[in-house]
């Protein structure tokens, strides 16, 4: 029992230095004395002759809330924000990007990140940009054949009587990203010349900026930053075939399949009259119709509607503008001085067919839906197949 006594007191004893260890930090803890934050600065980024990108990270508060973070700039070291300030409208720590503008082209600026607390504000790390040079002597021009992953690049440049290299700089932000030499790389004399590159490989539906840019004995000049956004056009080949029409944002239209399928009719028996239209747009509904009445068989819009080109199983047989769109397309890589279908009905006995012919021209005429031979009103020879092309919207 003794013993039992005893050793309690010694593990009691021994806590003692224990508690006075833990006070004496709880002490220390509550005496600790709140600072300012602690802020990075992001090195800038997407420069142009006027504007710029930087940032900051917060990473400690300091003990107080951050009520205020962002950039201040000037063309002086030791910059503060007595000089040219923004800030992001947030608070707190985390990391924060901020643009500058109005900015001076060819100058050399000088960037922090600072961040405010009821202590007081800090600065991060001073870093350095210059600002792009727009030179009179290069002009960036609008881009032309615009395309889903491909367009031309155009500008002037004028190499002031000295050897110049001719180069552009593209990609989806002003930091641009690739160069490529113009197409006319080696310049020389006292007028503007035209250069052009074109570029490929881009992701459709991007915005890109790109500028036009000069080297020679007086060094590195751009030209102003243009934009262009990539889209599909009339002409590409892609969608499982190619291009025939698009809308004006060159977001949705209408590719033409690369292969004719087989001379067949446009329906198998008892036709009657359906109710088609004629408008680009109208196609997939036609077939659809026909194929509501006529069921399954060999005839044109059945076969269309069950094509798979390229992964692509949404097929139909064009209306008559849809197929007038496909017309040269079809005359360049098809059967020309053969009859094509469409699914637009001219009566309950006749549909409408088109020519594709070097010397007809768009020449539609209506034609037998249950033969493919038999051309009313006997204006051409009745051997013409009715050959069928089909086509999908996107």
């Amino acid at each position: 029992m003794a013993n039992n006594m005893k050793q309690s007191n010694t593990d009691r004893f021994r806590l003692i230095p224990l508690a006075v260890a833990f006070l004496i930090t709880a002490l220390c803890i509550s005496c600790k004395k709140d600072t300012v934050p602690e802020v990075s600065t992001k090195t800038p980024g997407e420069i142009t002759a006027t504007t710029a990108g930087s940032g900051g990270n917060v990473q400690n508060d300091g003990g107080s809330p951050v009520t205020e973070r962002g950039i201040c700039w000037s063309t002086h070291s030791g910059t503060t924000i007595d000089d040219s300030r923004a800030s992001d409208g947030s608070q707190g720590t985390g990391s924060y990007n901020i643009n500058m503008s109005g900015l001076t082209q060819g100058a050399t600026y000088y960037v922090k990140a600072y961040a405010m607390n009821s202590i007081g504000i800090s600065y991060g790390e001073e870093k350095t940009f210059v600002t792009s040079t727009l030179s009179q002597y290069a002009n960036t021009e609008a881009a032309t054949e615009i395309r889903f992953s491909s367009a031309n690049l155009r500008g002037s440049i004028n190499p002031n009587n000295m050897s110049t290299i001719a180069y552009f700089e593209y990609g989806t932000t002003t930091a641009y990203g690739t160069t490529i030499a113009a197409d006319t790389t080696a310049i020389s004399g006292s007028g503007f010349v035209d250069v052009h590159a074109h570029i490929s490989g881009l992701t459709t539906f991007t915005t890109y900026h790109y500028r036009v840019k000069m080297v020679n004995y007086s060094g590195t000049m751009f030209g102003q930053d243009m934009t262009f956004t990539t889209r599909y056009a009339v002409g590409d080949s892609t969608q499982g075939g190619i291009v025939v029409y698009t809308d004006l944002a060159g977001v949705h239209g209408v590719a033409c399949a690369l292969v004719n399928l087989d001379s067949l009719p446009w329906c198998v028996s008892g036709c009657g009259l359906i109710g088609t239209g004629s408008a680009v747009g109208t196609g997939q509904a036609n077939t659809s119709a026909i194929m509501g009445v006529q069921g399954v068989g060999n005839y044109a819009a059945y076969q269309c509607e069950n094509l798979v080109i390229a992964g692509y199983s949404d097929w139909y047989l064009p209306s008559l503008e849809e197929l007038h769109a496909a017309y040269p397309f079809i005359f360049s890589i098809g059967t020309p001085g053969a009859y094509y279908w469409t699914s637009t009905e001219y009566d309950a006995d006749n549909g409408w067919a088109v020519l594709i012919s070097d010397n007809a021209g768009y020449m539609p005429q209506y034609v037998n839906k249950a033969d493919i031979t038999t051309i009313g009103p006997g204006i051409y020879p009745t051997y013409y197949p009715m050959r069928t092309r089909a086509v999908r919207s996107f």
